[in-house]
Order: C-alpha cells, then sequence, then structure tokens
C-alpha cells in the first residue's frame, strides 16, 4: 500500500500533496496477534483444567478439535455474510470460542460420567448424545437469542422505531 501509494506521488504535479489520511491496517494486524495470542493461552489453560479434573490426556485433548472447527465455521459464516475482519468482529470470535468451549467441557463431563459407571467411549458417547445435546443447544441458541440486537425486531413487545 506504501509502496503504491509512493509510486503515484511520482506521477502527481508538485503541487499536490498527497498522504495517508487513516491508516488502521498496522492497529488489525496487532489486534489479529494479540486475539492469537488469547486463543494459544486460553487453548493451553483449557487443556490443562480439563486435565487437572478428568486425569485423562484423551479427554483434555478435545479442545484440538473443538476450537479449530468452530473457529472455522466463524470466519466462514462471516466471509458469507461480509462481514469485515476488525476489533469487534475478533473480540465476537474470542468470545464464542468460550462458548464452544464451555459446551465442549459439558458434553465431555456427561461422557465421562458414563464412562465412570462401566460404559466404554463410544457407548458413553451415543448415550450422551442422546441425552444432552438437546439441552446443549438449547443453552447455545439461547445465548445467541440474548446477544442479537432488539431493535431489530418488531412486533408488540418490540422496541418501537
Amino acid at each position: 500500500f506504501y509502496k503504491r501509494l509512493e509510486q503515484i506521488k511520482k506521477d502527481v504535479p508538485d503541487d499536490i500533496s498527497l498522504n495517508i489520511g487513516l491508516d488502521q491496517t498496522r492497529f488489525i494486524k496487532k489486534s489479529i496477534l494479540e486475539v492469537q495470542e488469547t486463543l494459544m493461552i486460553a487453548f493451553l489453560l483449557v487443556v490443562m483444567i480439563i486435565y487437572a479434573f478428568f486425569r485423562d490426556w484423551i479427554i483434555a485433548l478435545r479442545p484440538l478439535i473443538d476450537i479449530p472447527v468452530s473457529l472455522i465455521g466463524a470466519f466462514f459464516i462471516m466471509y458469507l455474510m461480509g462481514f469485515s475482519i476488525n476489533v469487534l468482529s475478533l473480540l465476537a470470535v474470542v468470545l464464542a470460542t468460550g462458548l464452544v468451549v464451555d459446551d465442549g467441557i459439558v458434553v465431555t463431563e456427561n461422557i465421562f460420567k458414563k464412562m465412570e459407571r462401566g460404559m466404554n467411549r463410544y457407548q458413553a458417547a451415543l448415550a450422551q448424545g442422546a441425552f444432552c445435546n438437546l439441552a446443549t443447544q438449547e443453552k447455545s441458541f439461547s445465548k445467541v437469542l440474548r446477544s442479537l440486537d432488539p431493535s431489530n425486531f418488531t412486533g408488540l413487545i418490540a422496541i418501537p422505531q
């Protein structure tokens, strides 16, 4: 960007001054690095805490699947919706990752309880799917609904526009 501006300045008459009014690329790049650092720290803490409670590395490493899949999905939806990557969207991605990890821990805990009762991993996962998926989905859906902007709603209970 800056190199291109220097090339354009050569073609413009001397009495015209070209400058960059506002450059947020450096700020965004720094924010992206901070988000990456935050996600890595959060990932390590989640793995350590899960291992401390369950004492099983297979269960503790489950966020290896949850976090990347949720991030890929989030950025794909952002791309489809035409959202740009800015500080607020990055903050939302970090917060949403926490929600995904929370739901993953709930599911993992239920599987672990079933394994303690004598089921093998596969039986426990299948039994948990029938038991807890609806509750976890409802919890996640209610969190999404609470975060929606009520000014977009119309109807009897909506905020007048």
